[in-house]
């Protein structure tokens, strides 16, 4: 009855902000908003941007509303921190545009879902909730908003005067999900368009979510945008989230006493709403939890296919493939790593579903249709579910860490090799998160395949020389930087300073993390009012103090890296000689 009774105030609320919308329109546009005098157009509208807030959850194989499961969010900008349940809670009142950041599983789609339903039950005007995966080479961010306009009832041709009234009338929030998810080759295309937007339109208000890596890469260019980051979930949350997706108290209480007493490593790791919905997945029944995050993942997997078949004695879920869980499970980490490589996205379309699966089945060997595939992995597995008419991971980090497994499962070497050399040469980017799980699932290859390659193509650049361990010249440490093309830029929100690399060395020369460690610390050398958008080449090559000094604190740090490489060298050589010795005295036969 409440919910009926706030739904009908949030109605009467939108209708008095169409008349007044109506007000300032003419024409064909005053026509298109007329539609909206009558009260079941207007009932209408408001159901179909609450169908935002409807989702499938991991903890849940049904659809439930965010309004039922959402746990307060806090985000922090600078050293201060507040709670969220309005999109007027995250303003400073000196920003309406906002970049929010979080890591994998810190909620920022539920939290964009949820500040959409409460924008829309406040009555006040219309909050366009857009999914930035879905842009591409043909599909702009423009395309998209008028796409969205006209799902919701405003006709088939939205046109730009149309949206300029509503833009210009601060009538529309527009709330932009995922800039992490943006393919790379549309990245700046993306953020170009969201600039735009931001100038042409003062009253228009902005809300963007993205994992930090993405920012650093593009969105922390954005002027007039205030930056916020979710805040970890910390132990007094555990309980009251917990209950609020619905656990019930004796396992609240075992899990509480699981995680007190599990290790400092996987406790350090339950900080998001992910990780805590995982852990009742995974592990509600358990007494203790599993040590690592690679861990929590296998176990989802099983749980998952097996999840209420403990609670039927002698029932066997029925599954569509006749093939084993461990089949399945392998088939599933061939398509996550084919649908990353070649889709590159979590959302896939039937022609890119039907292509990943064959391939997959290709790869692996196992006979299972596309029919039965999808039918398991949907209605079993329940990893992934229908997005419209594309079929999406569940969450972003699930397709991440099970494309990560089947690399770290190969056992052809020179296949193995050719993948971390293609991630090294150009996609450092795109698989770095797949990176951190195979640097502990993994951990041989990747350091020899990837990570040392690496330092040795940094520690090149710059011209150190790692056969004679000689220490890079002021000389060629400039010449590095102005091939590179560095620039600093300062962030009067958060008071950080960040550096950004020349878009076309990226393209032409590939990217990976040891490129940024050469400059780490640099940041502190500079003061604040001496950058905005400055050119570390400017600063490098100068004959002043300052570009000395930033010199010295490049070579200071590839002294740093090639110390590291000697370290990850000796790793690998160390465990040959141990694997040889082993070898050796178990079997006469390799004497």
């Amino acid at each position: 009855m409440l919910e009926i009774l706030a739904a009908a105030a949030a109605e009467l609320a939108l209708k008095e902000s169409f008349a007044d919308l109506l007000e300032h329109a003419k024409g064909e546009v005053k026509e298109r908003l007329q539609r909206f005098s009558k009260v079941a157009a207007i009932k209408s509208l408001h159901g179909k941007i609450s169908e935002v807030g409807t989702v499938r959850t991991i903890a849940s194989r049904q659809p439930v509303s965010i309004r039922s499961i959402y746990y307060p969010v806090r985000v922090k900008a600078g050293k201060a921190s507040m709670e969220v349940s309005t999109i007027s809670d995250l303003s400073d009142g000196a920003s309406k545009h906002i970049v929010i950041t979080g890591t994998v599983g810190q909620g920022k789609s539920v939290l964009l879902k949820y500040l959409c339903l409460a924008e829309i039950d406040a009555g006040k005007g219309l909050p366009i909730f857009i999914e930035l995966r879905n842009t591409s080479e043909k599909v702009t961010l423009h395309d998209l908003i008028r796409l969205q306009f006209s799902n919701l009832g405003f006709g088939d041709e939205v046109d730009d005067g149309f949206l300029k009234l509503v833009f210009e009338r601060r009538f529309v929030t527009i709330l932009l999900d995922g800039y992490d998810e943006v393919k790379s080759a549309c990245a700046a295309n993306v953020r170009n368009e969201i600039h735009l937007l931001a100038a042409r339109f003062p009253k228009l208000q902005l809300v963007v979510s993205s994992r930090p890596t993405a920012v650093s890469r593009e969105l922390d260019r954005l002027s007039g945008f205030q930056y916020l980051e979710i805040s970890p979930l910390a132990p007094r949350d555990f309980d009251p989230f917990l209950k609020r997706i619905g656990v019930d108290q004796e396992t609240r209480d075992r899990l509480l006493k699981a995680i007190k007493n599990s290790r400092t490593e996987i406790r350090s790791l339950l900080t998001t709403p992910l990780m805590l919905t995982l852990l009742v997945t995974a592990c509600g029944t358990r007494p203790a939890l599993p040590d690592t995050l690679p861990d929590f993942y296998e176990a989802l997997f099983g749980v998952m296919v097996a999840t209420h078949d403990d609670t039927k004695p002698g029932y066997i879920r029925g599954r569509a493939a006749a093939i084993s869980n461990s089949q399945l499970e392998n088939l599933f980490k061939a398509f996550c790593f084919i649908s990353k490589d070649e889709a590159g996205t979590t959302s896939l379309t039937p022609k890119e579903f039907s292509s990943t699966h064959a391939k997959a089945v290709q790869v692996c060997g196992h006979a299972c249709t596309l029919e039965e595939f999808r039918s398991d992995l949907l209605d079993v597995v329940c990893l992934l579910a229908k997005d419209g008419l594309n079929i999406a991971f569940i969450h972003k980090s699930i397709q991440e860490y099970f494309a990560s497994a089947f690399v770290a499962d190969l056992d052809d070497e020179d296949v193995a090799k050719r993948i971390y050399d293609n991630i090294r040469s150009s996609r450092f980017r795109e698989w770095h998160q797949e990176l951190r799980f195979l640097t502990e699932t993994d951990a041989h290859r990747c350091k020899k395949y990837y990570h040392i390659p690496s330092i040795k193509s940094v520690l090149a650049l710059f011209g150190y020389d790692s056969q004679t361990r000689v220490g890079a010249t002021l000389t060629k440490i400039r010449a590095a930087i102005k091939k590179i093309d560095p620039s600093l830029s300062y962030d009067h929100n958060t008071s950080q300073i960040s550096i950004g690399i020349e878009t076309n060395f990226i393209s032409s020369n590939g990217i990976h993390e040891y490129i940024f460690h050469a400059f780490s610390g640099i940041s502190e050398l500079v003061e604040h009012d001496e950058v905005e958008r400055v050119p570390l080449v400017e600063l490098a090559l100068s004959n002043s103090p300052l570009g000395s000094t930033i010199c010295n604190e490049v070579r200071n740090n590839l002294r740093n890296l090639a110390a590291l490489l000697k370290q990850f060298e000796i790793d690998v050589h160390g465990r040959k000689e141990r694997l040889l010795a082993i070898i050796g005295t178990s079997s006469s036969s390799f004497r």
